[in-house]
């Protein structure tokens, strides 16, 4: 397992997202496939836009996967967090499978108004 972890020095003040960047040249589309990752003192309290997620994890404006290269978070663990843990937000068919979620502040995932994603 690989973790993630804050140092105790700089608290509250790292998050890890994926998204959609728009250049002048190019469009990039995030993604990632999660396994088996710790999740320790990640997040950072003070989330106010949803274009601004300081959540652990978070999914913005990725719209639906490609199949080529499909999202997902899946046996992974998420303790002792700033913020919410895992948070999707203009983001569909992302698998959120088999996480444990525990001593976050806030919500453990957050999915406001999206659809198609698998959350067990």
């Amino acid at each position: 397992m690989v973790r993630i972890n804050q140092p105790s020095s700089l608290p509250m003040c790292r998050y890890s997202l994926v998204c959609l960047l728009l250049t002048r040249a190019a469009i990039f589309k995030g993604w990632a496939r999660i396994s088996n990752v710790e999740f320790f003192r990640t997040g950072q309290e003070g989330w106010t836009e949803r274009w601004d997620p300081r959540f652990s994890l978070a999914w913005v404006n990725t719209g639906p996967h490609v199949d080529k290269r499909p999202s997902y978070v899946n046996c992974s663990a998420f303790h002792d967090g700033y913020s919410t843990a895992i948070g999707l937000f203009g983001a569909s068919d992302i698998a959120v499978l088999d996480n444990v979620v525990h001593r976050t502040i806030h919500d453990g995932k957050l999915h406001p108004g999206e659809t198609l994603n698998k959350l067990c």
